[in-house]
């Protein structure tokens, strides 16, 4: 008769990992030098240094470009890098409610605020 070998495989001896599940034992590390004190901030502060050179050089055109084929990515730029709650004193909050309230454009929200900075300069 043929040996079924599936029932074989099912009923195979797995002692090797019933015995040894883990690798390493808890609370002991595979690597117990670690990674050296500071590793992480020194390439953060390389990869920092490395990216306001390069923005220095290049950063003004490639917002220009971005700004001219795909506005809507340079947009997107520009809310990212706002901080996240914007804090207005209370002449300004004025402003936008009562802009709000009356659906007043953007741009002439703008140019309102341009005209009140050069005349309190």
């Amino acid at each position: 008769m043929a040996k079924d070998h599936k029932k074989d495989k099912d009923n195979s001896d797995n002692t090797e990992i019933k015995e040894n599940p883990h690798l390493f034992q808890p609370g002991q590390s595979g690597n117990p030098s670690g990674r050296p004190k500071g590793a992480r901030s020194k390439f953060g502060e390389k990869f920092v240094l490395d990216f306001i050179d390069h923005w220095e050089q290049h950063g003004p055109q490639v917002l220009d470009e971005l700004a001219e084929n795909k506005p809507a990515e340079y947009a997107r730029v520009a809310v990212a890098i706002l901080p996240k709650i914007i804090e207005f004193d209370d002449e300004t909050k004025d402003i936008l409610k009562q802009a709000i309230s009356q659906d007043i454009p953007f741009a002439d929200i703008r140019k309102h605020a341009e005209n009140t900075k050069r005349l309190d300069s």
